[in-house]
């Protein structure tokens, strides 16, 4: 096994690549694609999210919390790039 991602200091394992089939593992990097896709997007979401906030006057408590949210997204995407990339 190989650790290929760390999320909140528990690794991720893969099994070795030798034991997948090529069609498995091809499907598998297009699915974590598709999550970091989704990933990404999401951190637009919230950087318009907190701008609307912003108009409305909330609380920086609040800012706060949807500025994190969008940085958390932009380590999910990360980190679904970085399983895809090693192509299991």
């Amino acid at each position: 096994m190989k650790v290929v991602a760390t999320i909140a200091s528990s690794p991720i394992l893969f099994v070795e690549k030798c034991q997948l089939p090529d069609i498995q593992k091809a499907r598998l990097a297009e699915l974590w694609a598709a999550d970091g896709l989704a990933e990404h997007s999401s951190i637009a979401t919230f950087a318009r999210f907190t701008l609307q906030l912003m108009v409305l006057g909330a609380p920086s408590d609040l800012l706060s919390r949807s500025q994190q949210a969008g940085k958390d997204e932009v380590e999910h995407a990360r980190l679904c790039f970085q399983v895809e990339s090693c192509r299991l």
